[in-house]
């Protein structure tokens, strides 16, 4: 296999025609080594001139495909460590070659060849997996992968799977019927990647139950994968990942994580990254790397010190997303991992699924959520990856501990006695913010937050527009269980799409049919009679609740 891999490369670079390349690349990047070679283009290995850094350059040449290559635009939008980052993109009218970070590891088809993984370690490789689709999923447009298998997954030097290769990935259209240009790898292929319709979240999700399989049985054929997984639990995500239709599928990665964390009947937090991260270094010592250079190893569970939470519902939330039972540590290089975090009252949850399932039980009162006892946010402050943070029904009001998390996109503490918001200005990636029942009063602090688009603040102190009159980017607006003085200021707020009514004091709802935007209405009973005037009068349709 060695010589008949050398004798490829050989063969490559004796056919290797630079004049194809755009020449901007070619003075920017040094060739060393073609990765894969297929009918789109090559894969190579690169080192930038003037840094001396090792990159990816994927080089598309099929001139068929040049107008359909999003990679780049993929790989711009995406801004998490654990996914390659996007370096540079150049083009002519032959090639297009998308640069982008270069992840030390083995992939996972040949580490597993050569190691034997425990159920427990599959499943681990697969929730960490679930984290890095869920973010994709999550973006606006959501991001879908379509070609996630072993070849694209690399396992990094402290253990972990990291998702590559995101040149068949595509920005989701909710208005297409079918995908332009159909990509995909066999087996791994969902049924709609063969012109059945078009591609969406579930296909990856299609795509996460084959690899599911194969990493328990070894075959990526599910007619005869599925058979053969021995745990029934199992063997029944993977039926629901694979179904033929997607509306029977997980509708989402989140969903399959919180379906792995219960597969034996109880939490599943046998998470063994540490062992997996002695064999991936011993693999590396063995092997080197795939360019012959040597990089010094430090493993996550020798350098990691071990973290020592205030709140205790904290720390089980945190042990839950990581899969890890009481007593074991939990490192520096653990939290890095946890994107999520759910907790409604007295329970941490597996999923924003689970947590509003929670709040369900709440407001029906059957006894089975009760009040949290969490009143500092302080264990979160080194939790830097964090994009979602929903805790409900607690005793918050401090929200500095989280003035450096500029990851964050979804902030949710509704039932907790929040005042001041300052903390969260001027964070780049917040879209959503709900803080229901709160003692909020004012909001403008937040105009500082660029992609600011969802605010939820009913049952609080806002009495008035002018509370939130500088947030002129967004587009929902909610202020249920509220009573506003008027709606005046509300003019300013030009791009809203979406607005929730509680009481409006002075009845004037006029100024609503200067909405430009304006598509949704919902108000309480309370305003029907004076929404009558709206009536055939605006773009929007009424609703009331």
């Amino acid at each position: 296999m060695k010589n008949m891999d050398k004798d490829f490369i050989d063969s490559f670079l004796i056919d290797f025609d630079d004049s194809r390349f755009p020449s901007e690349f070619l003075q920017n990047y040094e060739t060393l080594e073609c990765l894969a070679n297929g009918q789109m283009g090559e894969t190579l290995l690169v080192k930038e001139r003037q840094t001396g850094n090792f990159c990816v350059a994927k080089c598309y040449s099929d001139k068929s495909l040049l107008a359909h290559t999003t990679e780049g635009d993929v790989l711009r939008i995406i801004h998490n460590d654990r996914l390659p980052a996007f370096i540079a993109e150049y083009k002519n009218e032959e090639m297009i070659c998308v640069v982008r970070e270069y992840i030390d590891g083995i992939s996972l088809d040949k580490f597993i060849a050569r190691n034997k993984l425990s159920q427990d370690q599959i499943i681990s490789i697969v929730m960490q997996l679930c984290n890095d689709i869920t973010y994709l999923h999550e973006q606006t447009p959501p991001i879908i992968h379509r070609d996630i298998k072993p070849q694209n997954i690399v396992m990094d030097e402290s253990g972990k799977p990291r998702l590559i290769d995101f040149g068949s990935s595509r920005v989701y259209d909710a208005e297409a019927l079918e995908d332009t240009v159909c990509f995909g790898t066999r087996h791994f292929a969902a049924p709609e990647q063969y012109g059945f319709s078009q591609t969406d979240c579930r296909t990856d999700i299609f795509a996460l139950g084959v690899l599911l399989a194969w990493l328990l049985t070894g075959d990526t054929d599910i007619r005869t994968s599925i058979p053969a997984i021995n745990n029934m639990n199992l063997q029944r995500i993977v039926k629901k990942c694979t179904a033929f239709s997607p509306d029977r599928r997980y509708a989402s990665a989140a969903q399959v994580k919180a379906a792995l964390i219960n597969v034996d009947g109880q939490r599943q937090k046998k998470m063994v990254q540490g062992l997996i991260g002695v064999t991936v270094c011993t693999a590396f010592l063995c092997l080197g790397f795939v360019i012959g250079r040597f990089t010094e190893i430090t493993p996550a569970f020798l350098t990691g010190s071990e973290l020592e939470f205030e709140e205790p519902l904290v720390e089980q939330a945190v042990r839950l997303s990581l899969g890890k039972k009481d007593g074991e540590p939990i490192s520096q290089e653990d939290i890095l991992m946890v994107t999520e975090l759910y907790i409604y009252g007295d329970h941490p949850a597996a999923s924003s699924e689970e947590f509003e399932a929670l709040g369900q039980r709440m407001v029906l009162n059957d006894g089975t959520v009760k009040n949290g006892n969490i009143s500092s946010l302080k264990d979160l402050s080194s939790f830097t990856n964090l994009k979602i943070i929903n805790i409900a029904l607690e005793n918050i009001s401090d929200l500095s501990p989280l003035s450096g998390l500029d990851k964050l996109e979804k902030v949710v503490l509704k039932h907790n006695p929040v005042e001041d918001v300052t903390p969260l200005a001027g964070l780049p990636f917040l879209k959503e913010i709900v803080l229901f029942d709160s003692r909020v009063t004012d909001l403008n602090s937040l105009a500082t937050c660029p992609n600011l688009e969802s605010i939820d603040i009913g049952k609080t102190y806002v009495t008035s527009i002018d509370s939130i009159s500088e947030l002129r980017n967004i587009t929902s607006l909610a202020v249920k269980h509220t009573v506003l003085d008027s709606l005046t200021g509300i003019e300013g707020l030009s791009r809203l799409k979406q607005i929730r009514l509680g009481d409006v004091a002075d009845g004037d709802l006029s100024l609503l049919l200067l909405q430009p935007e304006l598509e949704m209405l919902y108000l309480d009973e309370a305003l029907r009679e004076h929404a009558n005037p709206l009536r055939g009068n605006g773009q929007f349709q009424i609703f009331f609740d």
